[in-house]
């Protein structure tokens, strides 16, 4: 196994270059499946923790009403039925499920990526598709939505010590038992953890220790410049090329079809662009290496505006927080109210009764409370005061339309049932408005599932 220590150092770099859009993703995930007290704040005092803890210091009970969640399900449920039923299908990859969570990804990162690999698996040799997480993914920085600027992207990718040795063994046992070796080195001066089973894998992740029991490796395409004769058969008519060092072997082959009296090659010397693909170990260890035309990945980053990556959940944040200190301060209100507060004077105690006994009793159906009525002085009173409208509730209907104002996803389109009066044409007029509102969206995963097509 030769040393690739530069190139994985570039690979490392690369990887390093996305922390911010891992960071941002993990945030945006986060605020969709109901963690969204979860950002950093500093205290008063200094002190740095996350926006639950902070919010039960000072008192308060945080609440949360995932209303994201709902719009992403809305999405992708119209996807499913009226966008992905005309999609292209197989037996092999279940590409409807795929695409639905990649559509997902999407909304949630602004980033979409899948790998198109033909290579033998357990359901056969066949042309397979698999979903990349940005976690995983390095690309150098693009502008290009085509993504003609690529010069190196890869995925850290963990396998089995058994799909190792099948993978990169090569049909010799001795490189198979050298591989074992190898990793169980690695595992061994490693810190990996076991990952508990429903929890995320990926928000945390390590670009060199892999989980428990699992191998790190890291897969790596750069383009490089290579020296290639482009050369023409007249006989056959092909057009190819060949290595930069056969030279020697196309004059050969010339001058035995000199003396057979047939048409020369006819070659020049050019630079051409490869891809050059490695796997790699954590310590820098080259497993396989290929040149191909083409790299496996299809990518497609949203909006893409001078490199900017923006999701759509990104755009609803701010209401969903909005919403979510509306819910908790209308609880503190609600909470701190005075709700059947009894008031016993303490000179009106009744000798045979204690003050717990006259509680009980007035609070129980049919009770009676004993007390010493006083000339002149009002006997226990029971308090109920009303919050009163403090506008709570208007500015939360306020953000939930600014919810659907921003998002586009209104009533029509999650398939609530039309209000009173509305009728069939105004109903389907807003869900073809909806429909509208999010056909950029739909238009660029558009773009991308036609591209992964054209690799099947």
């Amino acid at each position: 196994m030769n040393d690739t220590k530069n190139h994985l150092d570039k690979a490392l770099e690369t990887w390093l270059a996305g922390a911010q859009l891992r960071a941002q993703r993990l945030r945006h995930k986060r605020y969709t499946f109901g963690k969204q007290w979860s950002d950093k704040v500093e205290m008063s005092d200094g002190r740095v923790c996350d926006e639950h803890t902070a919010m039960r210091i000072m008192g308060y009970n945080p609440a949360t009403n995932n209303l994201i969640r709902r719009l992403l399900k809305s999405i992708i449920g119209h996807y499913r039925s009226s966008i992905a039923a005309n999609r292209l299908s197989d037996d092999v990859n279940n590409l409807p499920e795929i695409d639905a969570r990649t559509l997902e990804e999407f909304l949630i990162s602004g980033c979409a990526i899948q790998r198109v690999t033909y290579e033998r698996r357990r359901g056969g040799l066949a042309r397979w598709v698999d979903i990349v997480s940005p976690a995983r993914f390095f690309i150098n920085s693009v502008t290009d939505l085509r993504g003609d600027d690529v010069e190196i992207l890869g995925q850290i990718r963990d396998m089995s010590p058994n799909e190792v040795v099948m993978r990169f063994s090569m049909g010799d046992r001795r490189r198979a038992d050298a591989l074992r070796s190898h990793f169980a080195k690695l595992e061994a001066a490693g810190n990996g953890r076991s990952t508990a089973t429903g929890a995320s894998v990926n928000d945390y992740i390590s670009f060199l220790d892999a989980p428990k029991g699992m191998c790190r490796i890291i897969e790596s395409w750069e383009l490089e410049t290579v020296e290639q004769y482009l050369c023409h058969d007249p006989m056959s008519g092909d057009i190819f090329y060949r290595n930069g060092d056969a030279a020697n072997e196309l004059e050969n082959e010339n001058k035995s079809r000199s003396n057979d009296g047939k048409p020369l090659i006819e070659f020049r010397w050019d630079i051409s662009t490869l891809w050059h693909c490695r796997f790699m170990s954590p310590d820098g260890s080259l497993l396989h290496e290929e040149y191909s035309d083409t790299h496996p990945y299809v990518f497609r980053f949203y909006p893409l505006i001078d490199g900017e990556i923006h999701s759509f959940v990104e755009d609803v944040i701010q209401q969903q927080r909005n919403v979510n200190r509306l819910l908790t301060l209308n609880d503190r209100i609600l909470s701190t109210a005075a709700k059947g507060v009894l008031l016993f004077p303490e000179n009106q105690y009744a000798s045979d009764m204690s003050i717990e006994e006259a509680a009980a009793n007035w609070a129980a159906p049919d009770g009676v409370v004993l007390y010493r009525a006083q000339p002149g002085m009002p006997g226990p009173q029971q308090v109920v005061s009303s919050p009163g409208d403090l506008g709570v509730n208007r500015m939360l209907d306020l953000q939930l339309r600014l919810i659907e104002d921003v998002s586009g996803v209104n009533g029509a389109l999650k398939g609530q049932a039309a209000s009173a009066g509305m009728s069939a044409s105004l109903y389907d007029s807003q869900h073809q408005h909806a429909v509208s509102s999010l056909s950029d969206i739909f238009g660029a995963f558009s773009t991308f599932i036609e591209a992964r097509n054209l690799m099947l």
